[in-house]
This record gives C-alpha cells, sequence and structure tokens, in this order.
C-alpha cells in the first residue's frame, strides 16, 4: 500500500526520505518522547490527544505500546465556502466607503486559515506600501525550507522572504486566495473589470497567516495549533478560518 492509492489517500503520507507513514491521532498517557524515541513523528499536543506520523512498518509496536489507548486514522476534508462578508452585517461594524476604513477592520489580530495557500503576491494581502500582511506561511506540502520550529514536516517563510519572493507556495486551486480574500483581503487590487475596493474582506487591515494543508485532519490540526503559538509568540489575539469539510465520523450525534 503507498501513498496515491485510492483507498490510502485518505491517511498515508511520506517522510522527507520518501517513507511511507500512517497520520493518526493518539489518545492516552504515552510520552511523546518515547514515541520520537522509536521514530514516531509527534507535531501537536493538548492534553492526552496528539497528532503523530508513524512508519508503516511500525504501527503494529505502536498499537500494542503501553499508555496508548486509542488511535484513530486521518482523515481528508474537503474545501468549503458558500457564505460572503456581507451576510454577517459587515456595514454595522465598519464604515465605508475604503480605503480609509473606520470602525472593527482587524488591526491588531492575527487572521488565518487552513486551506490550498494563498497568492501572496496579490494586492489584496499587501500594505499600501506594498511589503505583506503575511507574517507566516508554512506550506505543508512543501519543500526546500525548514519546517516550523515544534513540527516535523512541510517548509515555513516569514514576512521578509515573502517580500522577497523567496517562498516557493503556491495555491494553484485558488481556494485558500478565495477565503483570505474574504476574510481579510483589503480591496485594492479587486480585478476582472471592477474599479479598487468593489470587493473588501472583513478584517481589511488584520495581520494575516496561512497554512496551505494536505487535507489530513491531523495535518489540520497542526495548522491551527501552528496559527495560535504564531500569535501567542507575538502576543497577539487571533482567529482560524477552516472552510473545510469531511464525512468521517458518525452522523447521529455522537462520537465514537
Amino acid at each position: 500500500v503507498v501513498p496515491g492509492a485510492a483507498i490510502s489517500e485518505r491517511f498515508l503520507a511520506r517522510d522527507q526520505s520518501g517513507g511511507v507513514l500512517v497520520e493518526l491521532i493518539l489518545e492516552g498517557d504515552v510520552a511523546p518522547e518515547l514515541l520520537r524515541g522509536k521514530g514516531i513523528e509527534v507535531n501537536t499536543r493538548v492534553g492526552r490527544l496528539m497528532t503523530a506520523r508513524c512508519p508503516l512498518a511500525r504501527l503494529s509496536e505502536l498499537l500494542q505500546m503501553p499508555g496508548v489507548e486509542r488511535v484513530q486514522v486521518s482523515e481528508r476534508c474537503e474545501t468549503n465556502l458558500d457564505l460572503s462578508a456581507s451576510d454577517v452585517g459587515l456595514d454595522a461594524v465598519r464604515a465605508v466607503p475604503p480605503p480609509a476604513f473606520v470602525g472593527q477592520t482587524g488591526a491588531g489580530v492575527l487572521v488565518g486559515i487552513v486551506d490550498t495557500g494563498i497568492d501572496y503576491a496579490h494586492g489584496d494581502f499587501q500594505k499600501p506600501d506594498g511589503t505583506t500582511r503575511l507574517l507566516f506561511v508554512w506550506d505543508q506540502t512543501g519543500t526546500g525550507s525548514l519546517p516550523p520550529v515544534g513540527f516535523t514536516y512541510g517548509s515555513e517563510w516569514d514576512s521578509t522572504e515573502i517580500d522577497a519572493a523567496i517562498a516557493t507556495e503556491i495555491d494553484a486551486a485558488g481556494h485558500g486566495t478565495h477565503v483570505m480574500g474574504i476574510a481579510a483581503g483589503d480591496g485594492s487590487a479587486t480585478g476582472n473589470g471592477q474599479p479598487a475596493f468593489q470587493y473588501v474582506g472583513v478584517a481589511p487591515e488584520a495581520n494575516l497567516c496561512v497554512v496551505k494543508t494536505t487535507f489530513a485532519t491531523t495535518n489540520i490540526v497542526d495548522g491551527v495549533n501552528y496559527i495560535f503559538q504564531k500569535a501567542a509568540s507575538l502576543g497577539k489575539q487571533a482567529v482560524v478560518n477552516l472552510s473545510l469539510g469531511t464525512q468521517a465520523g458518525p452522523h447521529d450525534g455522537t462520537y465514537e
């Protein structure tokens, strides 16, 4: 079984050397250091839950480890987006017209998304002086740069590297760029024959943080964790949008 086969797409990944990994959510009292000592990657830990990436050959050993009480394989989410800024009564909290935004503009807040990435060169995500509003981008699918501190995969870039166009992250699908435009685009680069500021996001003066995800539920958890860690390190409040969905799990109100 290898990543790319229809059934394994849901929960398998590869490490940087090409080895097959099973992506998991673990519950129990096992120490992350013990797992790492056996070659199992641990990324996010909240209480007794943690996300892990286990070499396929070591999965049986993991399942028998003392302290591991529950193991759930990662699922793949899908992109969902069907609401716009006007639906939330935007005019009641922010004066128009732009670019002289007045009221609640998101200034001082970190707005993050976990999605297909972002077109970081788009003018809606830049300040008036042309520098980026993006503080960090983590491409969970990427190579060529180091992963964020505390995580074991993907590539990260900061605002300096984004301004220098060093980041190799690309939003080929466009969904993440669309989502961030609704959440925090400033409208200055409205195109397709429309005048500037025809379409303005909810928080046009917020700082931005983007995670381009693999869509595995474990990696989505890591992405949310990453954004809140960045906000805490900067002393900022944060909000994270997930325009994603999955049909996994029970549909009767129970949790298994």
